[in-house]
């Protein structure tokens, strides 16, 4: 057991080397072989490749994490609430609502259903991640606005979809829209531990895909945003928004452990033995 929490440890370490390489590899990407008037890297472009290999490789690490959680003879959850995760928490929920107070001001020049109804949710999302902060039990109300953030992640990946601006085959649109994608996964994997039980393979799994994509594009994009190098468009909010998640992302892989149930709370022990439970019923 402690061998498997030892691997495991070791892969979300591989995941923030990941992170920070895809960074650097598409911030030099953007910077150095990126032609704006085509929003195209340019071909065969050593820097665009290495970005796409580290995001490949924080796939791999994250099914090889999710395989070892996967053992029916662990028993797995969530920690103790630790510090980086309630300070993660809080963080996003604060950019979220900053994010939601910025967007608010474009509503008087008039903006499409579908991104009114995309702020809402942004707005029940920052609830969310604000109530996730607290160590207050949850009630129903809890369960049904966890199912925000995935909602949002969605929207959000039909509004980079039908953006004009980039073209259908635009590498940096594949990249946004993997990233939006990636969120909505760990955040439906978020509400189903919010609403029934905790699937470690699937939380594990998209966790490691969100936290590579969310930190090198944030990243990247930031250092972008504050010297106006290339011109995206992407303004410095958005940008810590999805290092928010990110860090979010990687504070829940890190309270994922192995062992006996004695330090979970009640939440997540019950999630634990219905899960167990459930295993045991497939398996007969």
């Amino acid at each position: 057991m402690n061998r498997s929490l030892r691997i495991y440890k070791i892969l979300v370490c591989l995941l923030g080397i990941c992170a920070i390489a895809g960074a650097v590899f598409l911030y030099f990407a953007q910077t150095v072989d990126y032609d704006l008037s085509i929003r195209h890297f340019a071909k065969d472009s050593p820097y665009a490749v290495a970005a796409s290999l580290s995001v490949a490789a924080a796939a791999v690490a994250g099914v090889a994490a999710g395989f070892i959680l996967k053992r029916k003879s662990i028993p797995v959850r969530f920690s103790k609430p630790s510090a980086f995760f309630i300070f993660t928490s809080s963080i996003t929920a604060f950019m979220m609502l900053a994010s939601f107070i910025l967007a608010i001001r474009e509503l008087s020049r008039g903006l499409p259903i579908l991104e009114i109804l995309r702020l809402v949710l942004l707005a029940l999302s920052a609830a969310f991640f604000f109530l996730v902060s607290t160590r207050e039990k949850k009630g129903d109300g809890f369960a049904l606005l966890s199912l925000c953030p995935m909602l949002y992640a969605l929207l959000s990946v039909l509004t980079v979809y039908f953006d004009t601006a980039y073209a259908m085959n635009s590498p940096l649109k594949s990249y946004y829209l993997l990233m939006y994608l990636s969120m909505a996964l760990l955040f439906s994997a978020e509400a189903r531990t919010a609403i029934r039980e905790l699937q470690p393979f699937a939380y594990t799994f998209f966790g490691a895909l969100c936290f590579v994509l969310s930190a090198s594009i944030g990243l990247s994009q930031l250092a972008i945003a504050l010297y106006d190098t290339v011109g995206h468009g992407f303004s410095v909010i958005d940008c810590a928004l999805w290092i928010a998640i990110s860090l979010f992302a990687l504070s829940r892989l890190c309270s994922l452990t192995v062992g006996s149930e004695e330090e979970t709370d009640g939440t997540d022990a019950a999630q634990i033995t219905e899960s167990n439970s459930n295993e045991a019923e497939s398996d007969t």
